[in-house]
């Protein structure tokens, strides 16, 4: 049970999940074959593996580390602004950065989100302005 999972209120569900894209590990990978990239592959893995982007009812949940954690929570009301940026590389192999921003907020980019579209339409079916799409 991760992160997401625990902080769920009564009545609040996920309708939709994703992860960093497992591209990010590719340089660790590249340069594992070194002494140096082994410690960045055990870097990158541990990123991938703590990271938890989620979609409820509710809030948009943004969690990432493990001993030391960042967590960004913002009701969906409170949801002003999301967008996708992705390059020829990111929508080839499905991955890019999800920008959110709330009401008199600052904008909170995330880099390397796994299916940064659907992970957007699902945010905005909760908004209601367009259909809900549930994430693999």
């Amino acid at each position: 049970m991760g992160y997401v999972d625990r902080s769920l209120t009564p009545g609040e569900f996920v309708v939709g999940r994703t992860k960093l894209h497992p591209l990010i590990m590719l340089p660790g990978i590249v340069l594992s074959f070194f002494v140096i990239g082994i410690p960045l592959l055990i870097y990158e893995a541990l990123n991938w593996w703590t990271t938890e982007f989620a979609v409820t009812n509710q809030r948009l949940i943004v969690k990432r580390g493990w001993v030391s954690r960042r967590t960004v929570e913002m009701q969906l009301r409170n949801v002003e602004h999301i967008g996708v940026d992705q390059g020829a590389l990111g929508r080839l192999v499905g991955y890019g950065t999800v920008t959110v921003r709330g009401t008199g907020g600052t904008p909170e980019p995330f880099k390397s989100v796994w299916n940064p579209m659907a992970f957007r339409a699902a945010v905005q079916g909760q908004l209601g302005v367009a259909p809900a799409v549930r994430l693999a």
